[in-house]
């Protein structure tokens, strides 16, 4: 190296960031244009089109854009609407339209728990206009419809204006996130699959990351429906290996608990057999830059495992299986589901890899489960917050009582509904000191744009602080999004440039006390600790296996994975799968899944025309049975139960009286029953961590 490449050689520390700098590019040129056409309409609050943009841009990918800008768009009228309405009904009453506005967030924050990311992030933005239109209306009711429709029109422009720029000057696709997210998904998803297959002791946080790493690609997949050029091919192709690895890993555990069951010995032959040749299939699928046609070669190499692993041919005419038979039959069956997923994924693989290989949408198994208790919290916190803010705010006449209340609400239900669970806290600290960084750089702000006039001057100064703030933030996105909005508020730029610095100072003063107000509630409205976390995770363990359990399920089956995965994403990534009770839970999470599986799979089987009818009426004991284990108690008879039924269904097999497909439903059946009882006693449905 030269003397002189040395000196220009920039140290790692200032390197230049390409991706970092283009986005805040964006986000610039996004703020810069919304401001323009608001200026050229002579808008009277132009710094909500300010506020707009940063939480829209944040993940610039199209789809999510749309996604974001349509929800905020919709839940913008709405919030109007319903706040119009108020006014209409509470206008003459101040504690009338608290106490309306206060069940309205109530209901809403409800909402925004049971629904995802985006989806929630409008029920926020509906209930934050309401109040808006509703307490700044109720004040004037004459120019409340004015004001809705000045906030309906300031969010329109900047939306529209983020479509222009980032779906025409910068398009990007959200797939090329769904695609490195995937890459990730796979590995972590066979390497799950192997530690529960070999019962290996990090098992529970292999499986913990696998369902974190699936939920953030079918993020992306709910985002990539509003992309209409990659929507028709792309779309089901993605599907069709989320799917497949959703079931690869639920169907490894069942393999797993299969597998318990049967001694060395026992395993020994075809079992032995299907098992290494399961770990030889996994090992394929892990292998790099494999193209369509070797995947297609490993999905026939899948279903010559899946022939030889049938155990359909255990049957011996006139003969009723051994329970070592039977054992190992039920061990095969759940092999045989496991190869059988991986033929599918190594099929979804070469669909999405050939574009012309013909494939149908599959059915997402996308499914949140609706925990009700925390959804009540999650209703109850941002509106206690409005009414304890709007009391001491009426009582004392506190001057700027009335902005915090409302916003510090806001604050509270946006920050829930836009960042994951376990860094919300942080995403409130960052939200402080963006407002604190904002805060810093508005004064100076306004002494230089004193000093210049024009539109091109103002943008360019302006662009170049927001330009720095998004190139230089690191963290959650709330540090940049919290300086924007207090440049936006405190500066408040118009067309005819106005700036008060008396008042940028007491809106700072304001500003931060709507993260910090937030930060408070946090701590002591509900507080999601490790104890709430736990808490959180028996309650949706019980409640889902309730739903499972029950004689006719409100779910279907694939809803029914899709919201264990949920679970296990939602409350198990929070979990210390090194500490005792941390991975007691991860694991009953994990038993929960797979005794649901078993119980529709048996209604399914004793529903079948098949099945012999006399098998039916088991599953109602197998039922009760499964659900007495998730309480922590034992079987009513011991193992007299399974034991009998065993007997009951190897007698069935060796009948001559039924044809071979009744004798093959029967032996199904009682290996479903057989996996179920290994369920129980392994201890994992127990609630105590102490294994049973």
């Amino acid at each position: 190296m030269t003397k002189s490449s040395a000196i220009l050689r920039l140290p790692a520390a200032v390197s230049f960031d390409r991706a970092q700098a283009i986005n805040a590019l964006k986000v610039t040129l996004a703020i810069v244009l919304s401001l323009w056409v608001a200026f050229l309409f002579d808008l009277s609050h132009t710094y909500w089109a300010l506020l707009t943009v940063p939480p829209i841009v944040t993940n610039p990918s199209a789809g999510n854009m749309v996604w974001r800008g349509v929800a905020r768009l919709a839940a913008t009228i709405l919030g109007a609407i319903v706040g119009l309405v108020f006014v209409a009904a509470f206008n003459d009453s101040r504690v009338a339209m608290i106490a309306a506005l206060v069940i309205l967030v109530f209901l809403l924050g409800y909402l925004s728990r049971l629904y995802r990311a985006i989806d929630a992030y409008a029920y926020a933005t509906a209930a934050v206009t309401a109040m808006l239109v509703g307490v700044e209306g109720g004040q004037a009711p004459a120019g409340a419809y004015d004001l809705a429709l000045q906030r309906g029109t300031e969010t329109a422009i900047p939306i529209v204006c983020c479509f222009a720029l980032l779906l025409i000057l910068f398009p990007r696709s959200v797939s090329e996130d769904a695609m490195a997210k995937l890459k990730g998904a796979r590995a972590k998803t066979f390497e799950a699959a192997r530690a529960m297959l070999s019962d290996a002791p990090g098992r529970a946080a292999a499986r913990m990351g696998a369902d974190a790493a699936l939920q953030g690609v079918h993020t992306d997949l709910d985002a990539l429906i509003f992309e209409r050029g990659r929507r028709r091919w792309l779309y089901p192709r993605l599907t069709g290996v989320c799917n497949a690895l959703n079931r690869i890993i639920a169907l490894s555990d069942l393999a797993r608990y299969s597998l318990d069951r049967l001694s060395a010995e026992e395993r020994e032959g075809r079992v032995a057999q299907a098992e290494e040749a399961v770990f030889g299939l996994l090992e394929r699928a892990e292998a790099p830059g494999l193209d369509a046609e070797a995947q297609r070669a490993n999905a026939a190499a899948a279903r010559a495992v899946a022939e030889g692993a049938s155990p359909g041919n255990l049957l011996i005419e006139g003969k009723t299986p051994t329970h070592t038979t039977f054992k190992r039959g039920t061990a095969l069956w759940r092999l045989l589901a496991l190869t059988q997923a991986l033929e599918a994924y190594f099929e979804a693989e070469a669909a999405l890899i050939d574009r012309s290989t013909p494939v149908t949408t599959p059915k997402r198994t996308r499914h949140r489960y609706h925990d009700h208790v925390a959804a009540l919290e999650s209703g109850l916190r941002p509106a206690l917050i409005l009414l304890i803010l709007s009391v001491v705010w009426i009582t004392t006449r506190w001057q700027a009582g009335q902005i915090i209340s409302l916003v510090a609400s806001f604050f509270t239900m946006v920050i829930a509904a836009i960042a994951p669970r376990p860094v919300r806290p942080l995403a409130g600290k960052f939200m402080v000191y963006g407002v604190l960084l904002g805060s810093a750089l508005t004064l100076p702000l306004m002494a230089a744009l004193a000093l210049v006039e024009g539109f091109p001057a103002f943008a360019l100064l302006l662009g170049v602080v927001i330009f720095t703030i998004f190139y230089t933030a690191k963290g959650p996105p709330t540090l940049a999004i919290g300086a924007v909005v207090a440049i936006a508020l405190e500066l408040s730029p118009t067309d005819q440039p106005l700036y008060d610095p008396v008042n940028a100072i007491n809106y700072a003063v304001t500003l931060v006390l709507f993260p910090l107000t937030y930060l408070i509630a946090q701590a002591l409205l509900f507080p999601e600790n490790a104890a709430w976390l736990k808490r959180r995770a028996q309650g949706a363990a019980d409640g889902l296996l309730k739903l499972a359990a029950r004689r006719r399920p409100s779910l279907r089956q694939a809803e029914f994975l899709s919201a264990s995965i949920d679970i296990m994403g939602e409350y198990g990534s929070g979990l210390d799968p090194e500490e005792a009770e941390g991975q007691h839970l991860i694991l009953r999470i994990r038993a929960v899944q797979a005794t649901g599986l078993c119980l529709y799979r048996l209604r399914e089987l004793a529903a079948a025309p098949e099945t012999p009818d006399d098998l039916a009426p088991f599953v109602e004991r197998l039922r009760r049975e499964a659900l007495r284990a998730a309480r922590g108690g034992a079987p009513a008879d011991g193992n007299d139960f399974f034991d009998e039924l065993d007997a009951y269904v190897r007698r069935h097999a060796g009948r001559h009286d039924l044809s071979r497909e009744a004798r093959i439903a029967a032996l199904r059946f009682g290996g479903l029953a057989n996996l179920l009882a290994s369920i129980i006693a392994s201890g994992e449905l127990a609630p105590d961590f102490e294994r049973h």
